[in-house]
């Protein structure tokens, strides 16, 4: 086919007048010219095809150290959030540290008052605190919740911890809806509650993350020392394992278990 079609090329160009040769040549001209450009073309996507893919590397996620010397304990927390004590005038949360979401600062601070009774709707999902527990911090009314507040045991690294929650999925008169999650370390006589308000009835969302992070970094300090600030990075996942069970003895049971 190729060489009837070269033949017949060059006849037409043999007995063509010299303008009509001009213009074969021009057509084939243009045609060698789209054949190159289609085969540079299909060339160039092959290239791409096999080309290798560019993958950067995670970048590490950078948290601060605080440390306590009041209540004798280290945590690390995230970089949008950061250290409060706009709590101080609210009752039930003095000598309360307390970590909140930056973008939620300005309005806590606004209409956060000391005899707010709506502070509870306020913290949710935007505030975590570390606090020294005590039998009416960490079991808020046990006579009239009785049955209704959950306990377990979480294990943390090597660490056995108390594990309190009290949502409004087992009680629907909890204040404020949604539910609350307290976590007690005890080191010896010190007992410190970590504690964080969610809206939803079941503890989730980015809060939750951050609030399972900084768990895994807390510990108690050795010594007494000035509280200071430092950085360092997280690791991207870490896990909790949990062992629940239900409250439904008296309060002062419940301390102890």
């Amino acid at each position: 086919m190729k060489k009837t079609l070269i033949i017949l090329v060059s006849a037409s160009l043999l007995v063509a007048p010299f303008s009509a040769r001009a213009s074969i040549f021009d057509d084939l001209y243009g045609a060698v010219k789209g054949l190159q450009k289609q085969v540079v073309d299909l060339v160039s996507t092959k290239l791409d095809l096999v080309k290798p893919v560019s993958i950067k590397a995670p970048t590490e996620e950078v948290w601060k150290t605080y440390a306590s010397s009041t209540l004798g304990y280290e945590v690390q927390y995230p970089r949008d959030f950061s250290t409060t004590s706009i709590f101080s005038i609210v009752p039930g949360y003095k000598n309360t540290d307390a970590f909140v979401r930056i973008s939620r600062a300005d309005f806590l601070q606004k209409i956060l008052k000391p005899d707010s009774v709506s502070v509870d709707l306020a913290i949710q999902d935007s505030v975590i605190f570390f606090r020294l527990a005590k039998l009416d911090n960490m079991y808020i009314n046990p006579d009239k919740y009785l049955g209704r507040i959950s306990t377990s045991t979480k294990q943390i690294g090597s660490t056995t911890v108390e594990y309190i929650l009290h949502s409004a999925k087992t009680d629907p008169n909890k204040f404020g809806g949604g539910s609350t999650e307290k976590i007690i370390f005890t080191n010896g006589s010190t007992t410190i509650m970590a504690e964080v308000n969610f809206s939803a009835d079941v503890p989730s969302g980015s809060t939750k993350t951050v609030f399972d992070k900084m768990l895994t970094t807390f510990k108690f300090l050795k010594a007494s020392s000035t509280p200071t600030v430092s950085t360092t990075t997280m690791p991207g996942t870490l896990q909790i394992s949990t062992s629940t069970s239900t409250v439904n003895q008296t309060a002062g049971t419940l301390l102890s278990q």
